[in-house]
């Protein structure tokens, strides 16, 4: 049997198979503990315990006055009117009191000794307060680690950090699904959740809520009102979270929150009393669910309860085990479940490294496993007093406790919210990196921290483009949570600073720009967000072919390979002619339309951006007797330019090409190729009123005829004959 499991007994695991199923969960724990049943916990070590009401010091809920601070005052009057006695101020703190600096003695103008006037309805001394005063709390390294027991100074949650903004909030409630409580265990009792709308012991279902006598919670392994703790496992699970500060022992990490007791183990786990228990939990309001159990099973129907406390708004938080594997190869249930609302949680020791003990080891996941908390001997309660624990079982509760810190500041978060934040927090640490996804360890103060200061939130318009380009940053969407941000400080790429709400940038050249927002809350807490605008130049698009002449269907080879992107590569390269395409940076492409057609190369560099280039391609008509013609593209030219249709219509499949055309007729092919201007002037007397007295006009006004009859050439002779190829030939020449 594997460190750190359960050696199940057949009474154990009678319920699971109401569910179809023989495997139970078993809670984890690192304590050596026996019991006159049929099963045994393996446990790894134990210390001597201390009974309730030793070493108590008082009966404070929240903490005990300390020394006051010498020389310094508070006095109920503006900050301006102090100023006005001689005494100094120090500054305002609120409520209308001012804090003051005070000598003494009788100050030189015969002021009286602030000290003097303490106790007065007008004047109290600055009294300093703890946030706890148990007597065990040198002992909770994991809260405040000062090197104790030769631990790492500073290898721990920060708590005390934490504290100074919330200890937690009565509505933040923390299902225990564990062993049951110890219902009167002096540090838990002031914590533990109560239905306020059910009678003790009266077996009657007062609330209609379904449960029977559920005063403190449920028992979903015994199926009855009464959740106390038979064994030990579950208590010391609720002192870690949420211990009372009332001066007797120790203190939970969120002593300010509620523990509701649902007993669902006794010596293991069954998955039918799970599925109670988390039913129970949701349906009476606990929205942070600490389940220090496991088993290598996956289990259909536990996966559907989680996803259901998903759908409630509940953040489950879950041991990683304490066998020492790897959770990615051989995963934990229910900590390997997916799921953004879970939180898989490894022991760490008073060091910062991943706990390792006699006979066990914290169980670790580079995916599988979230982050680790405090987890070997742990001073926490335990039926009777108060005791050592070590195991993944204690380290959870940590994160739980947190979790009810966060949700105490922001009691609407969503699991998903509550989940990044605090992963967004953790100490990172050598020892842990590679060993769990966040690569850190717990850290309550700087969870509270993130959740106290405001946060920033930019929206940026466009993220990306090809430049020129401007981008529309708005930080409208920043807020805080605990009062008003006061600046916004916009850190530009080109090193320059805007201080507005909203800007408009411009990106100064290509490239990846890191746009950072600073915003500032009333209480000087900062947070920052990033955003990346990606600036591009499109790409240069080269295009080319061969043959750029020739008859239809003409197969042209293109060529976009002298294509370019300054930023990055082309990524693509696009033709069309008329209706055909072809890709490629080599392709061939058919046009099989007769006319000058334009061959468009578009290419796409790696972001997305185009740019293109095209040439020309003329196209004549095959006609059937010019194929043995020296002339044959010649004529293809003047066929693709519509200088020619043909000579036989309506059919125009031949060209005719040895056929004598006049003069006149060759002005016309001219002025067709070249696209002569017109003109006014009468050049010549022999073709007056003819068809083609127009094309002739152009051609001389154009010089390329001076007449038939010089040095006169008044006359252009327009019916004397050339052969159709000669005027190809000169026509394109």
């Amino acid at each position: 049997m594997d460190p750190g499991w359960v050696a199940v007994s057949p009474e154990t695991a009678d319920r699971s198979q109401a569910y179809g199923y023989r495997s139970t969960v078993t809670a984890f724990t690192a304590k050596r503990w026996r019991r006159a049943a049929a099963a045994t916990l393996l446990v790894l070590s134990v210390t001597a315990v201390t009974v309730p009401g030793a070493g108590a010091q008082g009966e404070s809920d929240r903490g005990f006055p300390g020394d006051a601070i010498d020389s310094e005052y508070l006095v109920k009057l503006p900050i301006d009117e102090v100023r006005a006695t001689g005494l100094e101020p120090i500054r305002s703190v609120g409520f209308g009191w001012t804090l003051v600096r005070s000598p003494k003695s009788i100050t030189a103008d015969g002021s009286p000794d602030m000290r003097m006037l303490a106790g007065t309805p007008d004047v109290a001394p600055n009294t300093t307060y703890e946030l706890f005063d148990e007597p065990r709390f040198d002992e909770q390294w994991a809260l405040e680690n000062t090197g104790q027991n030769g631990g790492t100074p500073g290898a721990d949650i920060d708590a005390l950090r934490a504290w100074e903004r919330t200890v937690g909030d009565s509505a933040a409630v923390i299902a225990v699904i564990d062993t049951g409580v110890d219902l009167d265990h002096p540090d838990l009792v002031s914590r533990l959740w109560t239905n306020e709308g059910e009678i003790p012991a009266n077996g009657i279902d007062d609330d209609g809520n379904g449960y029977v006598d559920d005063v403190h919670g449920w028992d979903a392994y015994a199926h009855d009102g009464d959740p106390d703790d038979e064994s030990w496992h579950g208590t010391a699970v609720a002192g870690v979270a949420a211990a009372a500060t009332n001066g007797i022992g120790i203190s939970g990490v969120a002593p300010g929150a509620t523990i509701m007791t649902v007993r669902a183990c006794q010596l293991s786990c069954p998955t039918s009393a799970v599925l109670e228990a988390i039913a129970y939990a949701l349906d009476n309001g606990a929205r942070i669910l600490n389940l220090s159990l496991g088993s290598h099973t996956r289990n259909e129907a536990l996966e559907d309860a989680l996803e259901a406390a998903a759908v409630a708004g509940a953040v489950v938080v879950a041991a990683a085990g304490n066998a020492g594997t790897d959770n990615d190869a051989w995963p934990i249930y229910p900590a390997g479940y997916p799921g953004n609302h879970i939180i898989a949680v490894a022991a760490t020791d008073h060091d910062d490294g991943l706990a390792v003990g006699s006979g066990w080891a914290s169980n670790y996941g580079a995916s599988s496993v979230d982050l680790g908390a405090p987890g070997q001997e742990v001073l926490t309660t335990t039926p009777g007093g108060w005791t050592d624990e070590s195991g993944t079982s204690f380290a959870a509760p940590h994160v739980a406790a947190v979790v009810a810190l966060v949700r105490s500041l922001h009691p609407e978060s969503t699991p998903q919210s509550v989940r990044e934040l605090i992963f967004r927090s953790v100490d990172t640490l050598p020892g842990l990196t590679g060993k769990v996804a966040t690569d850190g360890r717990l850290d309550a103060g700087g969870a509270v921290d993130l959740a106290s200061a405001p946060v920033a939130m930019i929206a940026a318009t466009p993220t990306a483009g090809t430049i020129p380009f401007a981008v529309s940053l708005d930080g409208a969407g920043s807020y805080d949570p605990q009062g008003s941000i006061v600046d916004y400080q916009w850190n530009l790429p080109d090193g320059d600073t805007a201080h507005d709400e909203n800007i408009v940038w411009t990106p100064p050249d290509a490239g990846l720009h890191v746009v950072e927002l600073v915003v500032t809350d009333d209480d000087g807490f900062k947070d920052s967000a990033a955003v990346t605008i990606h600036a591009n130049t499109a790409p240069i698009a080269v295009a080319s072919g061969s043959p750029t002449l020739g008859w239809a269907p003409l197969s042209v080879t293109v060529d976009g390979a002298a294509s370019s992107d300054d930023d990055g590569t082309v990524a693509a390269w696009d033709w069309v002619a008329g209706p055909s395409s072809a890709i490629g940076a080599h392709a061939a492409i058919e046009i099989g339309e007769v006319g000058e057609q334009a061959v468009i190369l578009t290419v796409t560099d790696d972001f997305g951006a185009t740019a293109s280039d095209q040439f020309t391609v003329l196209v004549g008509f095959d006609f059937v007797d010019t194929r043995s013609s020296i002339f044959r593209l010649d004529i293809a030219w003047m066929s693709a330019l519509g200088i020619t249709k043909g000579c036989n219509p309506p059919i125009n499949d031949r060209y005719c090409p040895t056929n004598t055309v006049t003069r006149e007729q060759m002005a016309a092919f001219l002025n067709r190729a070249l696209h002569l201007p017109p003109t006014t002037t009468d050049y010549f007397t022999d073709d007056d009123g003819t068809l083609f007295e127009d094309d002739i006009n152009r051609l001389a006004a154009a010089g390329i005829t001076k007449g038939c009859n010089p040095p006169i050439n008044d006359r252009y002779c327009p019916t004397n004959t050339v052969t159709r190829e000669q005027m190809a030939a000169f026509v394109h020449r």
